[in-house]
C-alpha cells in the first residue's frame, strides 16, 4: 500500500513505512501544503505527491491489481497507467467523484472547457476498469456517467466496533464537560465544505439557554462556523472541541445522545461521510439534514434510525429536535439503528465483499494469482 505521511488533521504524520499481518504500508513524504486549505497551496502539495507516487508505482514486483481511491483528485489516472505499464490490472474504490465535487464548491463551473476536460480524465481514469466500487446506491448513480459498466456497492463500515460501556461513556462526557442531566446532541468528524452546518447552529440559537447542549467535535473547513456562533452567542449552548485519540473514540459516540450528520443538497451522492455508520455502530440515533435520495438520508429513513430533515427547513429541525429531547424515543431509534449497523455495515461481512470483488478482479486476466497490490 502506497499512501502520504499527510495526517488528515493536519497533524504530525505516521512513519514512513508500517507493516502488518500480511500488509506493508509505504507513506512518502508529504509536504506540509498538502492538507492546507489554500487551494493553490494544496494543489501545489498534491502535485508533488503525485509526482512520488508515479515513481514508487514503478518500482518493486509487478502487483497483479493496482487499487486506487480517489484523493488526490484524478489519482486513478496514474494508478492506470502503472497498471498497464507493468502488465496488470486496475480498479477503483471511489471516495469522492470528481470533477463534480469541484464544481459542487464553485471552484469550476459545470459546462465550462475545464469541467468538460476534467469530466473526460475522470471517464478515462475509469476505462477498461476491472472493478469500480462505490460506497451507496446514491453514489453509483453519480458514477454512472463515467463508468463503462455498474459499479459495484459496498458501504463503508464504523472504526466503532459496538456501544461503549456506560462508565467509559460517563468519563466521555465529563472529560468534554457535559452535565449527566445534559442532552447532548453531538457532530463527530470532519466539518468539510460538503457539509452543512447552518440548520444546526440555527437551531441551537433559536432554542438558546434552555436547549440541549451542541457539541461538535473535530475540524474542517467549517469549523470556523461553529467558532463563530459559539463566540457570538454563549447562550445557544454551542461548543467546539478538537478531534479525539482514536482510542477514545468509542466512548465519544456512545457519549452522545443524539449524533448530527449533513450532506450539502449539490454534494449528494459525491461524497458518502460515514457518521451515519458510526452513530448507527455506537446505537445512537441521527438527526441528518439533507436530501433523501443520497446515502445518508436514504439509510436514516429505512432504518428508522433517526431523523431526516430537508436543507433549510429550520422548522422541521426543531420539531425532530423536540422529539429526540424524548429518552424513550432516542431508545428506540437507536436499537433501530444499531441493528441496521449489524445488517448493512458489518466490517468483517462488507471486507469480505470488498475482498471477493478485488479478487475476482484480479483473475481477469489470468489464473488465480496471490499477491493484490494497492
Amino acid at each position: 500500500m502506497i499512501a502520504s505521511r499527510a495526517a488528515y488533521d493536519g497533524a504530525a504524520g505516521p512513519p514512513p513505512n508500517t507493516d502488518q499481518p500480511g500488509v506493508h504500508v509505504r507513506r512518502l513524504a508529504a509536504p506540509g501544503v498538502a492538507m492546507s486549505r489554500s487551494l493553490p497551496s494544496r494543489l501545489m502539495g498534491e502535485g508533488l505527491f503525485l509526482s512520488a507516487l508515479c515513481a514508487a508505482a514503478l518500482r518493486g514486483p509487478r502487483p497483479d491489481l493496482v487499487l486506487c481511491l480517489t484523493t488526490p483528485p484524478f489519482l486513478g489516472l496514474v494508478g492506470r497507467a502503472a497498471a498497464n505499464l507493468r502488465g496488470a490490472v486496475h480498479a477503483h474504490w471511489v471516495m469522492d467523484v470528481y470533477p463534480d465535487a469541484l464544481a459542487a464548491q464553485g471552484w469550476i463551473g459545470r459546462g465550462g472547457i475545464v469541467f468538460r476536460t476534467l469530466r473526460f480524465l475522470a471517464r478515462l481514469q475509469l476505462r477498461g476498469a476491472a472493478a469500480v466500487i462505490a460506497l451507496g446506491e446514491g453514489q453509483k448513480a453519480r458514477l454512472e456517467p463515467y463508468v463503462e459498466a455498474p459499479p459495484a456497492v459496498v458501504p463503508l463500515w464504523s472504526a466503532v466496533p459496538g456501544p461503549a460501556a456506560d462508565e467509559d461513556a460517563a468519563r466521555a462526557r465529563a472529560a468534554q464537560g457535559w452535565e449527566a442531566a445534559d442532552t447532548v446532541f453531538l457532530y463527530a468528524g470532519n466539518m468539510g465544505r460538503g457539509h452543512r452546518l447552518d440548520d444546526f447552529l440555527e437551531a441551537a440559537r433559536r432554542l438558546g439557554a434552555g436547549g440541549p447542549r451542541w457539541a461538535f467535535t473535530g475540524g474542517g473547513a467549517r469549523a470556523e462556523e461553529v467558532a463563530a456562533c459559539a463566540r457570538r452567542e454563549p447562550q445557544a449552548r454551542v461548543q467546539l472541541r478538537p478531534y479525539v485519540p482514536r482510542a477514545d473514540l468509542p466512548a465519544l459516540l456512545a457519549a452522545g445522545d443524539v449524533h448530527l450528520a449533513s450532506v450539502r443538497d449539490e454534494w449528494s451522492g459525491l461524497i458518502v461521510p460515514s457518521k451515519v455508520q458510526a452513530a448507527f455502530a455506537a446505537g445512537r440515533p441521527v438527526l441528518f439534514v439533507g436530501r433523501a435520495d443520497g446515502d445518508p438520508g436514504a439509510w436514516v429513513e429505512e432504518s428508522g434510525g433517526g431523523w431526516r430533515i430537508d436543507a433549510g427547513d429550520v422548522d422541521g429541525l426543531l420539531r425532530a429536535v423536540e422529539a429526540a429531547l424524548d429518552a424513550a424515543e432516542r431508545a428506540r431509534r437507536g436499537a433501530a439503528a444499531l441493528a441496521y449497523a449489524a445488517a448493512h455495515f458489518d466490517r468483517e461481512r462488507n471486507g469480505a465483499q470488498l475482498a471477493a470483488l478485488l479478487e475476482a478482479a484480479a483473475d481477469t486476466t489470468g489464473p488465480a494469482r496471490s499477491r493484490i497490490s494497492t
